[in-house]
């Protein structure tokens, strides 16, 4: 099965309303499948901290 992957929880908003939703739960974050689980990855593009994303 295809997993797809994402950093944030508003990447996952929008995919899932360009998809029509997530059946099989094919779509999730990529620190739910890490060693270190947390909410989502900070975008450093705001932060400007790339080591820590």
């Amino acid at each position: 099965m295809t997993k797809i992957l994402f950093v944030c929880h508003g990447n996952i908003r929008n995919i899932q309303r360009i998809v029509g939703g997530a059946p099989d739960r094919k779509i999730s974050l990529l620190l739910d499948h890490s060693l270190r689980p947390g909410p989502e990855v900070a975008d450093p593009w705001y932060t400007g901290d790339f080591d820590a994303a």
